[in-house]
């Protein structure tokens, strides 16, 4: 089984945004990654 490991990153902007509006941006990442035929294992978010 092939493992593969996704990096993203935000702006500061987008990170106040995120902060602020406690928004849990999991869901949104989950749908990308099965979308593409994958199975999202975890997520981890570091803010």
């Amino acid at each position: 089984m092939t493992v593969r490991m996704i990096f993203n990153s935000y702006t500061m902007e987008a990170n106040m945004s995120i902060i602020e509006k406690k928004q849990n941006r999991e869901p949104a990442m989950r749908a990308l990654v099965e979308e593409a035929g994958g199975r999202q294992d975890r997520f981890t978010d570091y803010l």
